[in-house]
C-alpha cells in the first residue's frame, strides 16, 4: 500500500466538502472575477482576531496575537493578493497560474481539511455543554467559550481557505452518492445477466415430411 492509497480517503473528503463551498459559492456568484478573495478575506481577518482571544484564555501570558498572525495572516495576505487582481482563476487551464496562487492552492489543500475537523469538533464540544446545561443542569465548563471560540475561529480560516479554491468544474462531477448508486446498479445488471437464461436458437430437420429436432 502506498502513500497516495492512504491518503485517498483523506483527499475524497476533502473534495465532499471543497464540493459544497462551491455549490454554494456558485449561488453566490463568488466564482466571477475577486469575489471570493472579498468575501475570504474579511472571513480570514475576524476569525484570527477570535482564535487570538480563545487562545489567550488557556495561555494567558502569551500576546494573544501570536496565536493567530502566522496562518490567518498568511491566508489573510493571499485573499489581498486575489483582491488586488494579481490571481488567475481561469478554470479552462488555459492561462498560466500566478507563481504565489499555485503555492497557495498546494498549502491550502494540505492544512484546509484537518483545520475544517478540528473547529467543527471544538464547536461540537461547545454545544454539548452548552445543550447539557440546559437539559440535565451539568455546569458549563469555565474553558468552553474559549474552545467553542477557537473552533469558531478555526472554522473560519478553512471556510476562507475553501471559499478561495471553489471550483465549478467540480460540480460536473456525479456527486459520490450517485455514483456508488450506478455502480451498484451496474453490478446488479451484470449479475442478474450472468444467471439469467440465455435463449438457444432451435434446429429442424425436415424429413419424410415431418420436421425433427436436431
Amino acid at each position: 500500500m502506498t502513500l497516495e492509497d492512504v491518503l485517498k480517503p483523506v483527499k475524497w473528503v476533502d473534495e465532499q466538502v471543497l464540493r459544497q463551498y462551491t455549490k454554494v459559492g456558485v449561488k453566490l456568484h463568488l466564482d466571477e472575477g475577486n469575489r471570493r478573495y472579498m468575501v475570504a478575506a474579511p472571513v480570514s481577518l475576524f476569525s484570527g482576531a477570535f482564535f487570538g482571544y480563545g487562545f489567550h484564555y488557556f495561555l494567558p501570558e502569551t500576546p494573544s496575537t501570536i496565536a493567530w498572525w502566522p496562518m490567518h495572516l498568511v491566508d489573510w495576505l493571499y485573499s489581498y493578493l486575489g483582491m488586488r487582481g494579481r490571481f488567475n482563476d481561469d478554470y479552462s487551464g488555459t492561462k498560466a497560474v500566478h507563481p504565489v496562487q499555485e503555492l497557495g492552492r498546494k498549502y491550502n489543500s494540505k492544512i484546509r481539511l484537518p483545520i475544517f475537523l478540528t473547529g467543527a469538533a471544538m464547536v461540537g464540544k461547545g454545544v454539548v455543554d452548552i445543550t447539557n446545561y440546559f437539559i440535565s443542569g451539568e455546569p458549563i465548563p469555565e474553558s468552553t467559550p474559549a474552545v467553542f471560540n477557537i473552533g469558531g475561529s478555526l472554522l473560519g480560516l478553512a471556510s476562507s481557505m475553501y471559499i478561495k479554491e471553489i471550483d465549478p468544474k467540480i460540480l460536473q462531477k456525479k456527486p459520490f452518492w450517485q455514483r456508488a448508486l450506478d455502480a451498484i446498479k451496474e453490478g446488479y445488471q451484470n449479475v442478474v445477466g450472468g444467471l439469467a437464461p440465455q435463449p438457444q436458437p432451435i434446429k429442424l430437420n425436415y424429413q419424410g415430411g415431418n420436421y425433427e429436432y436436431c
